[in-house]
């Protein structure tokens, strides 16, 4: 199977080695669209859509590389390594909080790690 490639449901998605250390980060395109395969920092690996839940910009235009977190340009939402939704910047800079709202997370796919690639399974 290649990337892209589908089997069982699950789909080749890119190499682990693209994500091998913790906030190691990777774009990759799906058959469910753009996604952004993420380590975050425990280790634990994600692939989310890397495209932003609220006005379908993209989250991340680097390839690859290490971050803590990530900022959609189109109105500074900022999300964890996870997806989860941590806040707009212009608020966060401001002090205010909101509570979790789990709507406004990226959403994520089911993953493993096949042979030294990570699949993904989107349901």
């Amino acid at each position: 199977m290649r990337p892209g490639e589908t089997a069982h449901g699950w789909e080749r998605i890119t190499v682990v080695s693209a994500v091998a250390e913790p906030l190691d980060f990777a774009t990759a395109r799906s058959s469910a669209g753009p996604v952004l395969v993420t380590r975050d920092a425990d280790g634990a690996l994600h692939v989310l859509s890397n495209t932003c839940p609220h006005q379908q910009a993209t989250v991340c235009r680097e390839a690859a590389g290490r971050a803590e977190s990530f900022e959609c340009p189109n109105h500074y939402w900022v999300f964890g390594p996870d997806g989860r939704f941590l806040g707009s910047r212009l608020a966060m800079a401001a002090g205010r909080q909101l509570p979790h709202d789990p709507a406004k997370d990226l959403p994520a796919a089911a993953v493993d790690v096949v042979d030294g690639w990570v699949v993904a399974r989107f349901d």
